[in-house]
């Protein structure tokens, strides 16, 4: 009896362990596809480099938000005489959050936050930030 209930206790723990360790396995081909190889990867024949003086993703939103804002709309149509920003349009993105591949950089000085353009586009060429002349 006593040998019976060991046997029925080790196999019971046996069959507990073969199925924690087949569940651990997640070579699942299906939802884990192996990465494409380096070679299969193809530069870009143009580059765009946007500098929107100013523009961070704070000035991003307030735009989406005004020219999603019927009242918006209505005032800039009856200002400019025209009825280029039609009711049509609703909630969305504007064009730039639909590019492939964005970047943000900070372009203050080396010694300032406050910072003239010389030293701006230097950080924005180069990645290494300067001390704006006096």
């Amino acid at each position: 009896m006593k040998k019976m209930k060991k046997t029925t206790v080790l196999l019971a723990v046996l069959t507990m362990a073969s199925v924690f360790f087949a569940s651990c396995n997640d070579n699942n081909d299906a939802l884990n596809p192996a990465p494409a190889p380096e070679a299969a990867f193809k530069a870009p024949k143009y580059i765009l480099f946007l500098i929107g003086d100013g523009m961070a993703l704070p000035q991003i939103n307030i735009a989406e938000a005004a020219l999603n804002n019927p009242a918006f709309k209505a005032a800039y149509n009856a200002q400019t005489g025209t009825a280029s920003l039609r009711s049509s349009i609703g909630v969305g993105e504007l064009n730039l959050r639909k590019f492939p591949v964005t970047g943000m950089a900070s372009t203050y000085a080396e010694d300032r936050y406050v910072t003239c353009s010389a030293a701006a586009a230097t950080a924005l060429a180069t990645g290494y930030k300067t001390t704006p002349l006096p």
